[in-house]
């Protein structure tokens, strides 16, 4: 009796594991997107027998839409021509097919990553499934760029109210520091060589238009490697104060019921 168990849940495990490869391959995608990712890499690549494919993990921390550019062009362009979709963290599992294995292949725990991928949406008879294939990656073995807030990352500012911004970095590198507004508006703050052991400040009013602000910054070192952080803020508007007083109704404004 036990065997016959053992064999009968088996079966049903297996047949549910090839469902999730198999079925996605049946159907056609409601969507097909070209999606990018910033983050840190949790689980290096496995090959994945079922699938042909090696798989690796992220913790995003910024996902970004590049369906506005034709494939051929998504790897061209830069971070910021994608239009910004969240700054929520989340693990994030990234398909790698075997031709594209050799970007990969050296890639570790802990390396910070720049994916863009190709994600097809599947229909909710599936689940829903979402599934993202590696075009190209960017690898940064080790961050050595950061920028912070007096008020820290992920604080809310009112539009007038000062912000200072602090950025640092652990080796001689030039920095950019871009300050980008709804809408998908850039402005570069500053730029220059910056210094290891150093705490450098930008202080400033906090301006319009109110809903977010990421302030990035991209440094690259004298060997060449490049690093990249930024601090993500919500900005409310001003409030205004207004009294209304109540003048009489106008004859006919009111209806009978």
């Amino acid at each position: 009796m036990n065997i016959g168990r053992v064999t009968k849940i088996f079966v049903v495990v297996t047949i549910a594991v090839l469902l999730v490869f198999t079925i996605p391959r049946a159907y056609a995608p409601v969507a097909i997107m070209h999606l990018g990712f910033k983050g840190v890499v949790v689980s290096p690549p496995q090959y994945n027998a079922t699938i042909d494919a090696y798989v690796f993990k992220i913790r995003a921390f910024e996902e970004r839409d590049f369906s506005s550019y034709p494939e051929n062009q998504v790897c061209a362009v830069d971070w910021e021509s994608g239009s910004l979709m969240s700054l929520t963290e989340e693990i994030v599992t990234i398909y790698v097919s075997t031709d594209k294995y050799y970007l990969v292949s050296g890639l570790n725990v802990g390396d910070y990553v720049e994916v863009r991928t190709k994600t097809y949406i599947y229909p909710e008879i599936l689940g829903g499934w979402i599934i993202h294939w590696l075009l190209c990656i960017k690898i940064s073995p080790q961050q050595f760029a950061k920028i912070w807030v007096d008020k820290g990352c992920g604080a809310t500012y009112s539009v007038g109210e000062k912000c200072i911004i602090y950025f640092q970095v652990t080796r001689r590198a030039y920095v950019k520091i871009v300050d980008e507004l709804p809408g998908g508006t850039y402005k570069v703050l500053t730029a220059g060589w910056a210094e290891p052991g150093v705490i450098y400040v930008i202080r400033g009013i906090v301006g319009e238009p109110a809903g977010y602000r990421i302030f990035h910054i991209y440094a690259t070192d004298e060997t060449g490697a490049t690093s990249y952080d930024m601090c993500y803020i919500r900005v409310l508007g001003k409030t205004i104060s207004i009294t209304i007083r109540p003048v009489g109704i106008p004859a006919g404004f009111c209806t009978k019921i």
